[in-house]
């Protein structure tokens, strides 16, 4: 009897070192007594989760308008006649930084543990059980999404004047220039485990 439990244990040791390597169970079954029934039942589990979740959604509606134009000088007599508009310049800066997911996980089911049993020293015709019961499962998510929607809008106007009906003189129109610019600056988050 104790030759064939012995074979099963070993069987089963080697199937649980398989599944998991840094678990030990030492089980010793000695000098007991003649007529003797030993069972040692082991079984092992650990469970833990982990999960993150992180959505970062952004909605920019931008509408810069500038406008030194649609100036007018007309009818004028006897001399110059000068429009000078000044520059249009329209910036938008968006930055947008996802978020993160950091976890520090205190990893309960692969860390060394050391159990031991030892059935020993019962007399004749004994009947010895030991159950001994573990279980073990890890499982860790993470999830980040980011979602930008941007809609921006630039307008710039330095044109549109009118110098017109000028008598005896020079007439002169100088416009500035227009300068429209967009910047979009998007980060993902990350993971961290």
């Amino acid at each position: 009897m104790i030759k064939k439990f012995i074979t099963g244990f070993v069987s089963g040791s080697l199937l649980l070192a398989t599944v998991l390597p840094a678990a030990a169970v030492t089980v010793e079954v000695t000098d007991n007594g003649a007529k003797s029934d030993n069972y040692v039942s082991v079984h092992e589990s650990c469970n833990q989760t982990v999960k993150q979740k992180n959505n970062t959604s952004v909605g920019v509606s931008i509408s810069l308008s500038g406008n030194s134009g649609k100036n007018k000088a007309n009818g004028n007599t006897g001399g110059s006649t000068t429009i000078t508009t000044g520059d249009v310049t329209n910036t938008a800066t968006v930055t947008v930084t996802g978020g993160n997911n950091e976890a520090d996980v205190v990893d309960c089911c692969c860390s060394e543990s050391e159990d031991s049993i030892t059935v020993s020293g019962n007399g004749y015709k004994t009947d010895n059980t030991v159950h001994l019961s573990s279980r073990k499962s890890k499982s860790e998510k993470q999830k980040t999404r980011t979602r930008v929607r941007i809609a921006a809008e630039l307008k710039g106007n330095t044109g549109k004047n009118k110098a017109k009906h000028n008598t005896d003189g020079d007439v002169e129109v100088d416009t500035g220039d227009v300068e429209n610019t967009a910047e979009v600056v998007v980060e993902g988050g990350h993971n961290t485990l």
